[in-house]
């Protein structure tokens, strides 16, 4: 249930067509339509004309007070698609915001309800900074379900959200399970001001619960350097039974950088050879954050990129480059990858890292844009953009792509390369400048 509710990746319940648009008529027409509809005393037509006005977007404002009605209809799944619909007004869709919070106690925790508040939280979070007020207040009471919905809304949302973190670090002692797991998710997305919460959050990685142990990885991670009392703690999840918490452990000390007396870059090293893929990118992708500092590493990690049973390599070779600031081999074994089944597209993303440095890899990603799979021409178009002037050689191929591809994405992204490589790149130094 977890990661539905983050992440809000919700199948539609039912396959509602769209109507057909009135004859000749306008917009307006057709919502006048649809404003009747939403009032049938047919729940099916109701279904379908909340529907229908969640696939307009912000075109269906001026049906904004049926919306709202609709948002306290007997049907769940009328209440669904009236949230999702309000969710997509922007400015508009703010004077529903009361009423949105209203329900949130109300919907019952089923399977059918659950889509239904998963929906509410996802239009709150969707609305941004005038829904924080409201989403604070349904914070204060850590044991309701509105807290858990408000919560997930934070996580989810773009806008800047550091006005919640004094209620939900205030909340966390009273908090567990699910509810402790979401507080932690809220709070790493309040960037500084979640700091008072270090010690918190450390204690938070003792839980019983292993998804609270990997959400205050997270968090810790998200203060950076602010977070190193943790570091010691992190060392020990090193070697935690849990793939899961193993690999969020090496997150964050990537993301916190090694501290003197304790044995990070070694504790990382060993996650690159753990036992689960998982843990062995995070170890190395720690590594490549750290950088030079990991040269201890450097020689088990070569040995790692140089390796053709290791699955790692896509990382392992990024790592290389990151701790030793030589490109050359890490890049050829980059542009071998980029055409290997199980990991091109991942090869090509990296390379796209190394910058005008790659410039080598342009011939190869050229032929990537002639690939049958339109994903793959999407990241060398991308890749290409981040070479900059460097991928020069790339402009003809990537302008008729940008003109005549049969993917609308891969002819906005090969548009988008042209601009950037045609712009002044920075200079080509051999040293990695960091990850952005």
């Amino acid at each position: 249930m977890q990661a539905i509710i983050v992440s809000g990746l919700l199948a539609v319940a039912l396959a509602n067509p769209l109507l057909a648009t009135p004859p000749a008529d306008s917009q307006s027409a057709k919502l006048d339509t649809l404003r009747a509809q939403l009032q049938s005393d047919k729940s099916a037509e109701r279904i379908a004309a909340a529907s229908n006005l969640a696939r307009l977007g912000a075109a269906a404002h001026p049906v904004i007070v049926e919306l709202r009605v609709a948002l306290r209809d007997k049907d769940p799944t009328v209440r669904w698609h009236a949230a999702e619909a309000i969710g997509q007004l922007a400015d508009k869709g703010v004077p529903a915001i009361p009423d949105l919070v209203k329900q949130l106690n109300d919907t019952e925790v089923t399977q059918e309800g659950l889509e239904v508040w998963i929906a509410f939280s996802k239009a709150l979070a969707s609305l941004g900074s005038p829904a924080i007020p409201a989403l604070i207040e349904c914070l204060r009471d850590a044991k309701s379900h509105r807290f858990y919905a408000a919560a997930a809304a934070i996580t989810t949302m773009s806008a800047d959200v550091s006005a919640a973190a004094p209620v939900l670090i205030s909340q966390l002692p009273q908090t567990s399970g699910q509810m402790k797991w979401i507080c932690l998710m809220a709070l790493s997305k309040t960037g500084a001001a979640a700091k008072p919460a270090i010690p918190q959050m450390i204690a938070a990685t003792h839980d019983m619960n292993f998804h609270v142990q990997t959400a205050a990885c997270d968090a810790l991670a998200g203060l950076g350097h602010a977070a190193r009392p943790a570091v010691p703690r992190l060392v020990e999840l090193l070697r935690h039974r849990v793939t899961s918490v193993r690999g969020h452990a090496a997150f964050g000390l990537g993301q916190i950088g090694p501290v003197p007396g304790h044995a990070v870059v070694a504790g990382l090293l060993t996650g690159t050879s753990d036992a689960h893929d998982f843990v062995r990118d995070k170890s190395l992708q720690a590594l490549a954050r750290i950088g030079a500092p990991a040269d201890a590493a450097l020689d088990t990690v070569q040995k790692h990129m140089r390796n053709p049973e290791y699955r790692n390599r896509v990382n392992a070779a990024y790592a290389v480059w990151r701790i030793a600031g030589r490109h050359q081999e890490p890049l050829q074994i980059l542009m071998q990858l980029s055409s290997h089944h199980d990991s091109d597209l991942d090869a090509i993303v990296m390379i796209g890292k190394f910058g005008p440095v790659a410039a080598a890899a342009v011939p190869t990603l050229i032929e990537h844009l002639g690939s049958i799979d339109p994903d793959v021409r999407l990241e060398a178009a991308q890749t290409l953009g981040q070479l900059g002037a460097a991928a020069q050689p790339a402009v003809t191929t990537l302008k008729q792509l940008a003109a005549n591809d049969s993917d609308e994405e891969v002819r906005e992204q090969a548009a988008a390369a042209v601009k950037k490589v045609g712009k002044p790149g920075p200079s080509q130094s051999t040293k990695p400048d960091g990850d952005k």
